[in-house]
């Protein structure tokens, strides 16, 4: 089956673009997405300036990273000696670990201060309004309802071999599953998905089934304004790493045929009883 939303890289391995052309029913006028293209990248160097320079970035994750295996080194070296004798033996360690966390301290400060005085500005409020207009006129353009839930979808990225589908990774991806927010609504007999360039139709009379599959699946980013934690999602045991990925204990498979092709969309766990809500199909174990 073919990932619906997926990103193909048989042929191209930096492929970005999405599977589905076929269920598009509407896309942006070039001047919509060049307006918001621009507001985009306005509100991307105001968010910028919230950030030290990169030299300061990266002197803050290096101290945090010495600080952090100073202190593990210790507290593995404390099963064994005293604190004292631990300092006696190695009282570098202590000092490096000392000064690169005051170091880290200070520098987390100043990026706390420059955060908020930035955001503070006028001229950062008027970016982020801007851009939220842009994002409601795209949104208005493909005709998406104004009470559109926002449902996390999960892009994948992958090849073919054989006719199977195998996910792919390239450079500094860490999973080929990554958290998608698309506008979800049905408008009589389909399925409509918005992003912020076209409007996707699937139709109802093509699905198949509504699938949970009961194996774990890691997922890049976090759309919900609630936490992970919140009581809504604790049913679904979902936890997230270093990285920010999510990890979840199953995921879902909308299946469809069209046109003589099998496609599928792929769903995080907690999304499925509202697209079972949606498109009227049962949830089903695979």
């Amino acid at each position: 089956m073919k990932p619906f939303y997926g990103i193909d890289r048989t042929t191209l391995k930096k492929n970005t673009f999405h599977e589905g052309d076929c269920f598009i029913a509407a896309t942006v006028s070039d001047m919509t997405r060049q307006s918001y293209v621009r507001a985009l990248q306005n509100a991307a160097k105001e968010l910028e300036a919230t950030k030290l320079n990169p030299l300061l970035r990266g002197l803050k994750t290096v101290c945090s990273w010495i600080t952090l295996f100073g202190f593990l080194s210790t507290i593995r070296a404390l099963r064994n000696v005293t604190i004292a004798e631990a300092f006696e033996n190695a009282p570098f360690i202590f000092w490096l670990m000392g000064g690169c966390g005051i170091v880290w301290l200070v520098l987390t400060i100043l990026t706390n201060r420059k955060a908020k005085a930035v955001m503070a500005a006028e001229d950062f409020s008027q970016s982020t309004r801007r851009l939220e207009g842009e994002i409601d006129r795209v949104f208005r353009e493909l005709q998406v309802p104004d009470d559109a839930k926002e449902v996390d979808v999960v892009q994948l990225t992958y090849r073919w071999k054989n006719g199977t589908v195998k996910i792919s990774t390239t450079g500094s991806e860490t999973t080929p599953y990554t958290n998608v927010s698309l506008r979800v609504f049905r408008r009589e007999d389909v399925l409509c998905l918005a992003d912020l360039e076209n409007r996707y139709e699937l139709p109802i009379a093509a699905m198949r089934r509504l699938k949970m599959v009961k194996k774990p699946l890691v997922i890049q980013g976090w759309n919900k304004e609630e936490k992970l934690n919140d009581p809504f999602y604790k049913p679904y045991k979902l936890t997230m790493d270093n990285y920010e990925r999510v990890h979840t204990k199953s995921y879902g498979l909308l299946e469809l045929n069209h046109d003589g092709v099998d496609w599928a969309l792929w769903l995080p766990p907690y999304e499925l009883n509202y697209i079972s809500a949606l498109t009227g199909l049962p949830i089903t174990e695979e």
